[in-house]
């Protein structure tokens, strides 16, 4: 670590006691970083304060503070991650412009502009105001060349809400029910931001037709699924790592995160190629990325699904237990204005993952769920590995907020091993001994052969 002048102090945007205790901790151990609490992630959530609120109190809270502003991360999504560089460009900190940040977040001038930089990697997509009338939808998307089935989303949301495979008028009806009652949700909160972000729209959109936009995708329907991680700086892309996502089986939603990729390096360097392309034309500078990518291995094709203006926080355990480091290193680094350095192949394992149980009922409550001895157990018989319940006894399953439009997320669990077998064959046990049941019927996962990919290892991109 080279010597400095002073502390250099880091404010978390979107704070987390996991994250603090397990990623940023460590750095700080380890570099002499000195983060603090800017906000926490549960009270800068939309249901819980308005936006605008979250920055009046940020900006506060810097004003206030009795030393060196040295740099403000985040590592959550919406909204503290259009934030951030609002705050940055207040107090003259490093960071991505908000202009750029933006072209990142909202999904259709993302999508304009990925077509103009990368055009074959963007799937085929059209604007939706879902205040129209369903069959005029129906056809405006098929005009675009887009036959169902389809996805619908909304220009700004995370974790797959209010997103649906459309392959009938029926399910498009259904879907626009659903979203014009709860749309609002995201949609107010975004046309505030954009209000105060400053930000030209481009011609035909006001702040709140932008804020309120869907967007019909492609179904891409690829077999593999990938997230690139990196950054930019002085004018260069750099990556970090490349994470792949595996879905539950017959299914669009993910099962476990796994680091490192097992794809082939010619794929890797195409997604960094058009990732930089796309970061360029964003006018993106200065930040962490991740995009998310499909890869069909048998058409070779490769298709952009978003991109995202910050690290993963979801892949920072796996980082750390394959090179020692967390990813919130890079964004360290970011934020303090220096070239971003992390280790490589340092950590304590060959391959880790971030596994989701979940449940796929339609609802329900849990009528069991781990206690701290439980899970404590799994812990301890798989060192290493870290336990995060998102459920508890009691609790319904509608109620969580944080969800997809198909599944329910009981826990979340990291794990590090040798290879993927002994990763999957040690979280179906780790999984029968956190039981947790709904409605008094007990949730299974596959066994681990059944999900064990076929594609074989090959050499980390």
């Amino acid at each position: 670590m080279e010597p400095h002048g002073h502390i250099r102090n880091l404010f978390v945007l979107g704070d987390d006691a996991f994250n603090e205790e397990h990623q940023l901790r460590p750095l700080s151990e380890a570099y002499g970083y000195n983060y603090h609490t800017l906000t926490t992630w549960n009270a800068s959530q939309v249901e819980q304060r308005p936006p605008l609120e979250t920055l009046r109190l940020a900006r506060e809270r810097l004003r206030a503070f009795d030393g060196s502003i040295d740099g403000v991360i985040t590592f959550f999504d919406f909204p503290v991650s259009i934030i951030a560089p609002m705050l940055c460009r207040e107090f003259r900190l490093p960071a991505p412009s908000v202009e750029a940040v933006l072209n990142c977040e909202h999904k259709y001038l993302s999508r304009r502009l990925q077509r103009e930089a990368a055009p074959d990697v963007v799937p085929a997509f059209a604007r939706i105001d879902p205040r129209d009338d369903a069959n005029a939808i129906w056809r405006g998307v098929q005009a675009e060349g887009l036959d169902p089935p389809f996805w619908i989303k909304p220009c700004k949301a995370f974790l797959g809400m209010l997103a649906f495979r459309i392959e009938t008028l029926e399910d498009l009806e259904e879907a626009l029910e659903e979203i014009r009652e709860n749309v609002g949700r995201f949609a107010g909160p975004l046309e505030d931001l954009l209000g105060e972000m400053g930000v030209d729209m481009p011609e035909g959109l006001d702040h709140g037709t932008a804020a309120r936009l869907f967007i019909a995708e492609e179904d891409i329907a690829a077999p593999m699924a990938c997230t690139v991680e990196g950054h930019r700086f002085e004018g260069q892309t750099r990556l970090h790592g490349v994470v792949d996502s595996y879905r539950y089986p017959d299914t669009s939603v993910f099962y476990r995160y796994q680091y490192p990729s097992k794809l082939p390096s010619r794929v890797c360097q195409r997604m960094r190629d058009a990732s930089a392309a796309v970061l360029e034309r964003f006018g993106y500078e200065g930040g962490a990325f991740n995009v998310e990518f499909f890869w069909d291995p048998e058409s070779d094709r490769l298709a952009l699904l978003e991109v995202n203006p910050r690290i993963s926080q979801s892949h920072a355990p796996q980082f750390r237990m394959v090179d020692g480091d967390a990813n919130m290193k890079v964004i360290t680094d970011l934020a303090l204005g220096q070239k971003p350095t992390m280790g490589q192949g340092q950590g304590e394992h060959a391959m880790a993952a971030k596994f989701m149980l979940r449940s796929f009922a339609r609802d329900g409550v849990v009528t069991r769920s781990p206690g701290r001895a439980e899970i404590a157990a799994v812990e301890r018989q798989f060192p290493g590995t870290l336990v995060l319940p998102t459920v508890s006894f009691g609790h319904r399953l509608s109620e969580q907020h944080e969800a997809d439009s198909y599944s329910w997320l009981l826990a979340e669990v990291y794990m590090g091993g040798r290879n993927e077998e002994e990763l999957l064959t040690g979280f179906a046990r780790a999984a029968g001994m956190l039981d947790f049941h709904i409605d008094g019927r007990p949730v299974r996962v596959s066994e681990a052969r059944e999900l064990l990919s076929e594609e074989g290892t090959s050499a980390k991109c």
